[in-house]
């Protein structure tokens, strides 16, 4: 009985153990907080109506590691939608929140598409999603860029739905939660509606 029991531990410690890893995907979100980049969504390989993720997870880049084998953490609390394309930024007083604005979004029960404009707050301390009230929010749009400053201040230019490309600017404010249109889609010297650029903050 005794051997039968020294065969089996010896079986589990030999036994390899595969890490959790996230589903191949494209048009996903990144954000970079503290040493922890998390990762958000995407358009997976699935069939065509539940392909969106709601998956997040994260690598901290502070420890050494090899990129063919990172050790990711999923992240147990799911994405409130199947989302892609959309983008994700830090904000908040000491920067630790993420906020996921925008994309391609379907219902992860019944995978019908979502047109609402709702951003999405993830809590690195807590590892939990929640809905902020934030009042009055630009139309749903994708393909865009959101840089922020020290202040805590994401700009939002252009991006494009199903049936337009736009050129207004907004402006959220992180800490209070609140959107400001800080250049109209009328405005003459607006530059031309665009979608799928880049955009980078300088520090002057």
């Amino acid at each position: 009985m005794e051997l039968y029991i020294y065969l089996f531990i010896i079986s589990l410690v030999l036994t390899p153990v595969e890490p959790l890893l996230p589903e191949p995907r494209y048009g996903h979100s990144s954000t970079l907080v503290g040493t922890k980049l998390y990762f958000f969504g995407g358009l997976g390989s699935g069939s065509e109506n539940n392909s969106l993720s709601t998956q997040t997870f994260f690598l901290d880049v502070s420890k050494p590691f090899r990129i063919d084998n990172p050790p990711w953490t999923i992240v147990q609390s799911p994405i409130p939608v199947g989302i892609s394309q959309a983008q994700s930024f830090a904000g908040g007083n000491s920067k630790d929140q993420i906020f996921l604005y925008g994309g391609e979004r379907k219902n992860p029960t019944n995978f019908s598409l979502i047109y609402d404009n709702i951003i999405y707050l993830f809590d690195t301390r807590t590892q939990s999603w929640n809905i902020p009230p934030i009042g009055v929010v630009p139309s749903l749009r994708r393909k865009m860029q959101i840089p922020v400053d020290n202040n805590g201040e994401a700009y939002l230019f252009g991006g494009q739905d199903e049936y337009n490309v736009f050129k207004d600017m907004n402006i959220f404010d992180s800490i209070n939660l609140r959107w400001s249109l800080n250049i109209s889609a009328n405005d003459f010297t607006t530059p031309r509606q665009r979608s799928d650029y880049t955009a980078t903050l300088l520090k002057n």
